[in-house]
């Protein structure tokens, strides 16, 4: 059985092993762990995705708003974008006592937020 380090919200699989080949389709069984529970799971492998591009990889507009010395802004948009067009994702960062903490406009890291109503947004 291979360890696998894969986590989902709620869940880890921590194993999986192929059991055999069914009409040229490779069955697994997959072991999930969930709050002390454990569930032996089998059932075909979908096909593989596409690659994924990196963050790394890709090439944002970005802009940084310092509010104080404690606090700032953050935003990012696809190079081109419009500060008001609803195209961004914007996080305010925090530092306190060496502490520095991210929170997301409108809790989430989505493109969907206008740069220039940063300071109105609400941060979670």
């Amino acid at each position: 059985m291979e360890t696998v380090v894969s986590s989902t919200i709620n869940s880890v699989i921590v194993a999986s092993q192929p059991t055999e080949y069914i009409t040229n389709n490779l069955e697994s069984t997959v072991l999930v762990e969930n709050n002390n529970t454990s569930v032996l799971v089998t059932g075909l492998v979908g096909p593989p995705g596409l690659p994924g591009i990196s963050e790394d990889d890709t090439m944002y507009s970005k802009r940084i708003d310092f509010i104080s010395d404690n606090e700032l802004y953050r935003g990012e948009a696809l190079v081109g974008a419009s500060e008001d067009s609803a195209v961004w994702r914007i996080r305010r960062v925090t530092i306190i006592n060496n502490d520095i903490t991210e929170v997301w406009a409108g809790g989430t890291a989505n493109f969907d937020k206008v740069w220039t109503n940063r300071l109105a947004l609400i941060y979670s």
